[in-house]
């Protein structure tokens, strides 16, 4: 017998592994965010949070992070960019994405609005 999944749970075990700078915790991280499971599918965090996982070490967070970007706007694209070039630059080590707003946790979906 299965057990039936907890995507809230998953959801917080993995943004609590992430502030450790987990890079498995931040490709499942990614994942949920780029299919929308336990969270509103949002491809720039998605973008965002499997680019760090990758720097981070995770082999396959930068193939999904290529097939994310393939489904975005050019503009959002930009956007991820750009947030991931601040995100390097703020407090912590730059590589917990949950830190700054990628969870429900907080109101903010914009990665430089959550980290002021």
């Amino acid at each position: 017998k299965s057990t039936p999944r907890d995507l809230t749970q998953a959801l917080n075990y993995f943004e609590q592994a992430s502030l450790q700078g987990h890079a498995q915790a931040q490709y499942q991280l990614g994942l949920m965010f780029f299919r929308g499971e336990g969270v509103q599918a949002n491809n720039i965090q998605a973008y965002i949070v499997l680019k760090m996982a990758a720097v981070n070490g995770s082999e396959d967070a930068l193939d999904q992070a290529d097939e994310v970007s393939e489904q975005m706007k050019k503009e959002d694209l930009e956007v991820a960019t750009q947030e991931r070039g601040l995100s390097r630059d703020l407090p912590g080590t730059g590589s917990n994405p949950c830190e700054y707003g990628v969870s429900g946790t907080t109101e903010s979906s914009d990665f430089a609005t959550a980290a002021r």
